[in-house]
């Protein structure tokens, strides 16, 4: 039984978003932690698909040339266009929760989304896949931790961020992203000469990198919140001078990270609403995060077989309020060079922001896995080794674990049958949930119903 709780004009067009009558307090608790007896059938690289799909979403590449690329050509790129598999990573601010003034800009491009906590109170930020599709404006991006880096490991995808954590509070669990990055081997720099194609790490912070030049600030939002990438242009630039197969091989590795898309072998029970909790509680405060929402909803729409995000701020009565994840987007934009050279600072980018279109999601992954604190604000996440995945699809939930033999393996989400699970064509987020977290009286959980 669906409810309608918001029209929202999005540049001249209607979009009536409907959300699941919410009972919180009936929904199923998934436990983190439980010995899932599964015996997994080990996967290797998933075929290199021939048809003209993605292998980041399943979706037929030409209707995703249609619906993104065709109108406007000259400011986008990506996969639908070149024909060419080159993910990006991009790292987003997740201020604000991700929504308002720090929604995602053109996030609604994104292929797949990681979430993930930065600090041990709960909030959160977004690392963000984009392959199929590469939009003029990215993020807005802030700083990365090692768990992030860890993520982009498994992609082995060029990854543009805004700073990075430099300590480390523990000898076990490492939290400086410039040690962890030389343990994996990561080139830790190059001379200015060197092709964009080589590059494997993007600060933005980095002043006086040829790669500032796709760097904006707009400058209708603060600095915490404003730093956006030209991420067609410069996909463009990673691309050049490059003869690009399955077989190449940039960064000494290999670059097949072939999603397994079909339906499942396995029945699944009923989940129409699905509660992501990093602070149990009411979960709203205003500092350098904004106004920041920890908690989310995913409501499923029986019509578009989607999942719509939702940002709540009472636990208790989530239905009130919501506030939907959804793109913001630049027109009549323009920019200016900040100072001196484009490669010395970037630009200023101005213009107006528009909502875009809601961020929906054909599977909700939730990953289990463990983090360590070392102060209580590093955050060190192990993203090895093996636990408990629940997944979300067409309004169902299965249960399974996932596996990842080494940081230099992609992660492989198995079902209760064993095999890797088959995800449905479209988006997908994948929630790293640290469910053994707790800040005071407060706790990370998961539940649907």
């Amino acid at each position: 039984m669906k409810k309608i709780i918001s029209i929202l004009l999005i540049l001249a067009v209607v979009l009536s978003c409907s959300i699941a009558a919410a009972d919180i307090g009936n929904a199923k608790k998934i436990s983190g932690g439980e010995n899932r007896d599964i015996k997994v059938n080990k996967a290797g690289d998933n075929p290199w698909p021939t048809d003209g799909t993605s292998p980041t979403t399943g979706r037929d590449l030409a209707a995703v040339y249609q619906q993104y690329i065709a109108d406007d050509p000259d400011s986008y790129s990506g996969m639908a266009e070149t024909g060419i598999y080159s993910p990006i990573m991009v790292q987003h601010c997740g201020f604000n929760g991700g929504v308002d003034i720090g929604a995602p800009f053109y996030g609604a491009s994104a292929d797949i989304y990681y979430e993930q906590v930065k600090a041990q109170r709960g909030y959160t930020r977004f690392s963000m896949i984009y392959n199929d599709v590469l939009p003029p404006y990215a993020g807005a991006s802030r700083s990365i931790r090692v768990g992030h880096l860890f993520v982009r490991q498994e992609w082995n995808a060029p990854f543009l961020y805004a700073g990075k954590q430099e300590q480390t509070f523990s000898s076990k669990w490492n939290t400086d992203v410039n040690y962890m990055r030389t343990k994996l081997g990561i080139p830790t720099s190059y001379s200015d000469d060197i092709p964009m194609y080589k590059r494997v790490m993007f600060d933005a912070l980095d002043g006086g990198k040829p790669w500032l030049a796709y760097k904006y600030r707009y400058a209708a939002y603060g600095r915490t919140y404003n730093l956006v990438w030209n991420l067609a242009a410069m996909g463009d630039q990673l691309l050049a001078g490059r003869h690009y197969d399955t077989e190449d091989n940039a960064f000494n590795r290999t670059f097949n990270h072939t999603l397994k898309f079909g339906d499942m072998a396995v029945e699944g029970d009923p989940a129409e609403t699905v509660y992501v909790i990093f602070e149990s509680g009411t979960a709203v405060t205003s500092d350098s995060e904004g106004t920041t929402y920890f908690n989310s909803m995913y409501s499923y729409d029986p019509d578009e077989n989607v999942y719509y995000r939702y940002m709540i701020s009472n636990m208790a009565n989530p239905e009130l309020n919501p506030v939907l994840f959804r793109e913001q987007k630049v027109i009549h934009a323009t920019s200016e060079v900040v100072e001196g050279s484009p490669t010395k600072n970037g630009y200023f980018l101005y213009g107006e922001t528009v909502p875009g279109d809601a961020i929906t999601f054909a599977n909700v992954i939730v990953q289990f896995i463990d983090m360590e604190f070392p102060n209580g604000e590093a955050p060190y996440a192990i993203l090895e080794g093996r636990g408990n995945a629940d997944y979300f699809m067409g309004g169902k939930h299965y249960a399974g674990v996932w596996e990842r033999e080494s940081l230099n393996n992609r992660t492989i989400f198995y079902g209760e049958d064993g095999n890797e699970i088959s995800l449905q064509p479209g988006r997908t987020i994948i929630v790293l949930m640290d469910y053994k977290t707790t800040f005071g009286d407060k706790h990370r959980e998961v539940k649907y119903e």
